[in-house]
Parts: C-alpha cells; sequence; structure tokens
C-alpha cells in the first residue's frame, strides 16, 4: 500500500513528506490554481525537491485529456502518474 498526500501546498508538502510516512504526492489542477499557482510550476518545484512520484490530473472534457497527459509524462518522466477525472 502506498500513502499518498493530496494538497497543493508545498509548504506542507515538505513537513508531511519529511516524515517518512508518505509515498507521493496527489493533487489537481483546481486545488493549484486556488493556491495561485501553475500546475506545472508546482510540479516542476516538487520534482526538483526529489519527489519521484506525483500525481498529476489532466484537465479537459475530451480527446485532448489524453495529449494533455502525454505531454505531462513526457515533460515529467517516470515521477509522474497521470490521473484523468471521470466526473461530469
Amino acid at each position: 500500500m502506498k500513502i499518498f498526500l493530496d494538497t497543493a501546498d508545498v509548504p506542507t508538502i515538505v513537513k508531511h513528506f519529511d516524515t517518512g510516512l508518505i509515498d507521493g504526492i496527489t493533487t489537481n489542477p483546481t486545488l493549484i490554481m486556488k493556491s495561485g499557482r501553475d500546475p506545472e510550476d508546482v510540479y516542476s518545484e516538487l520534482r526538483n525537491i526529489g519527489y519521484n512520484d506525483i500525481s498529476m490530473e489532466v484537465m479537459g472534457d475530451g480527446p485532448e485529456m489524453v495529449e494533455e497527459g502525454r505531454r505531462l509524462a513526457k515533460t515529467f518522466g517516470k515521477c509522474a502518474t497521470i490521473k484523468v477525472p471521470c466526473t461530469p
């Protein structure tokens, strides 16, 4: 079992990740944008800090979600787990 922290607040992520109890980070673009930041900036910061399992949710409502998922996977490599929302 893996335990993921669900937040977009980088200081909170650092604080809790340093406990050793968290395996990865999961968030979504809406949470990140509420913090006033760009999702890719947050993903880059987390990757640069050294987190190797970051769930990144794509935005959109159609085929463009697949392309965005591929782009995120290519940009962030092995640290990216791509989430596709399935709610209306």
